[in-house]
């Protein structure tokens, strides 16, 4: 009857010389309602009001029309009469006629979707477990720190959640760092870190006796256990192989597990040597002759003098021959 009557009045004034169907069609009458709850990212005209109009393509386009996006867990948004009016006439760049009926205001309230703490630690476990490949065998999944909870919008179409590691390339033993986040729509959103500690049984290479800093590590010094590895032991040696050209960085204890941190390569500088200095800044390298001011293996931080100068710099040592200076990192 509305719609008929809306129509009537159209034509009437169409008769009366007023705008003829481009006006007609153009025209819609939208009808707030008082309170909406919304899912997905983007606010459409079809969630907080009814739209009626003489074109049903023109109220089919109505319906698609954003209003901006949908408040997120525990916010609500207020949206007047005037306010929706001056937004669908922005957005149709004044090409639709719009009559806003209805509540004065119209609040907007989130659909949300919500996991609990145990949730999210179930899924972070059951990720740890599918990336092993394996379920059991002496693994122990411990939280680190008070797992929370996460709320995240509802999706118009989907509403989903994954667990991504925030370090890809760190093992799966000791502390690991995850999140889990939500999917919304196919759109990655809101995530919780979930912070795990992993212990499980694994083959280590443990000494035997005590080494001096400085001393190559032998095989005959280690010996294999099994042993359960956490955070201290994430990156145990497993075979003597591995010792090949290491020295140890400090002395070493009996009876503990040998790790990657507890090893440096061989020295190929040594003190008073003098070396190749490439000094690089960006794309430009200039290259000089120093002094080696101490002991160093490739990957190391040593001290250099360079030619006649008294001051000295901090530089890479990348062979038995050459250290790099970063500018930045010179003193002069």
């Amino acid at each position: 009857m509305k719609r008929a009557s809306t129509l009537i009045l159209l034509l009437a004034g169409a008769a009366l010389g007023q705008p003829g169907w481009d006006a007609v069609k153009n025209t819609v009458r939208i009808t707030l309602h008082e309170r909406v709850r919304v899912k997905g990212h983007h606010l459409r005209l079809s969630d907080i009001a009814t739209v009626e109009g003489v074109d049903a393509g023109t109220v089919a386009r109505a319906h698609t029309l954003r209003l901006g996006p949908v408040p997120g867990p525990g916010r609500a948004r207020l949206l007047g009469r005037d306010s929706v009016a001056n937004i669908l006439r922005t957005a149709t760049h004044n090409q639709l006629h719009v009559e806003v009926l209805g509540a004065a205001a119209v609040q907007i309230v989130p659909e949300t979707v919500t996991l609990s703490s145990r949730e999210v630690g179930t899924l972070a476990r059951r990720f740890v477990y599918g990336a092993m490949g394996y379920r059991g065998n002496g693994i122990r999944i411990a939280p680190a720190t008070r797992t929370p909870a996460l709320e995240t919008a509802a999706g118009r179409w989907s509403t989903k959640f994954e667990v991504v590691q925030e370090d890809p390339a760190a093992p799966l033993a000791g502390l690991i760092k995850l999140r889990v986040r939500a999917v919304v729509d196919g759109r990655p959103c809101v995530g919780v870190p979930v912070h795990l500690v992993i212990r499980r049984n694994q083959p280590v290479l443990v000494l035997k006796r005590r080494i001096p800093a400085g001393r190559p590590v032998l095989a005959s010094d280690t010996a294999i256990e099994t042993r359960t590895t956490d955070a201290a032991s994430a990156d145990a040696l497993s075979s003597p192989d591995e010792l090949e050209g290491l020295i140890a960085r400090r002395t070493l204890s009996p009876g503990n597990v040998i790790t990657k941190k507890d090893l440096r390569g061989r020295p190929v500088v040594f003190r008073n040597d003098t070396v190749t200095v490439h000094v690089r800044s960006g794309g430009l390298v200039v290259s000089t002759k120093g002094r080696v001011l101490e002991n160093g293996s490739p990957g190391d931080t040593v001290p250099i003098r360079c030619g006649l100068e008294r001051s000295i710099a901090q530089g890479r040592v990348i062979d038995s021959e050459t250290v790099e200076i970063l500018f930045e990192g010179a003193n002069r």
